[in-house]
């Protein structure tokens, strides 16, 4: 598709790590497609009290010129009334702008209006929001590896990780808690009888592994994987979760959680010999299956 007349695509980043790439991606595999500028708007983070924007830690990402404070303070009033005004009368503001606004409808469905080629056709801005993770509509997974390198080289504790994780069967495995335990939005923390099954599947698959356990609850991951032989219980890299990522991409099999995180260190991993994933994702709701790799495998959480 050749770009006629978008001038560039702006993509509201929001929420966590996981999410932010995920938004990260979709913007970049349209703005490659349709051969335009690719702008973040910040501003859900002008007045977010528990999370930060986490892009600037990843190579392709700090490419991204941001859209500017001063149009973000104004974006931000008018995003905090789209809920009054209506879908409806929102879009039409936004057009008096020259912009056209693309949110993601369904983040568990596949949106076809991002392969629509009368997209190329708008004259003006494109703005993107919402979490959308289907890798149809994402650059290919090598450009992505390549694109979502850290700045910055790992410490000396982080290497120590990394030389062990190279050493035999490395399974990185992912226990999100707590903000999962204090939402009622069907998205709870699984129970922990899922990462139990799915550690049986890979004794059956892979000789000797060694589980290198990922929490926002180390301690309570201690405890209750306390009867594992061979365990390493990741710890050291709150405040710099971009971190863990890394670490996670390089053990050579995954056991991940419901969780945006961990699928993206599973995905970003060089080795990905094996990845289990869990079906239900959410309660009731399977994740669609352009939303993972074909060859990863689906574990009962029930």
């Amino acid at each position: 598709m050749a770009m006629k007349d978008v001038k560039r695509i702006i993509v509201r980043v929001s929420d966590g790590l996981g999410n932010q790439l995920f938004e990260y991606a979709l913007g970049k595999y349209l703005s490659d497609k349709l051969g335009c500028e690719m702008v973040y708007d910040k501003s859900h983070y002008l007045t977010s009290q528990s999370r930060t924007f986490q892009l600037d830690r990843f190579v392709g990402p700090t490419e991204v010129l941001r859209w500017g404070r001063l149009k973000e303070w104004g974006f931000l009033l008018l995003w905090a009334g789209k809920t009054k005004l209506g879908g409806k009368l929102f879009r039409a503001i936004l057009s008096l702008f020259r912009m056209k606004w693309m949110p993601v409808k369904d983040p568990f469905r596949l949106q076809s209006d991002f392969d629509d080629d009368s997209i190329a056709l708008w004259k003006g801005t494109i703005y993107l929001s919402g979490c959308y993770g289907h890798i149809p509509h994402m650059p290919a997974r090598d450009v992505l590896r390549d694109r979502l390198r850290l700045v910055n080289p790992p410490n000396a504790d982080n290497r120590r990780y990394l030389n062990a994780m190279q050493q035999g069967e490395s399974v990185s495995v992912h226990v999100r808690r707590t903000d999962c335990l204090l939402v009622a939005n069907n998205a709870p923390a699984l129970n922990i009888s899922y990462q139990r099954k799915a550690m049986t599947v890979l004794r059956q698959k892979v000789s000797s592994p060694r589980w290198f356990i990922f929490s926002d609850d180390i301690e309570w991951c201690r405890k209750e994987f306390s009867d594992l032989k061979d365990a390493v219980f990741v710890s050291g890299n709150d405040a710099e979760p971009w971190e863990d990522i890394r670490l996670m991409s390089a053990c050579k099999h995954h056991i991940i959680a419901n969780s945006s995180f961990s699928w993206w260190g599973a995905y970003l991993g060089d080795y990905c010999r094996i990845t289990l994933y869990p079906k239900p994702w959410f309660n009731g709701l399977d994740i669609p299956a352009s939303g993972v790799p074909p060859e990863w495998v689906a574990i009962s959480s029930k």
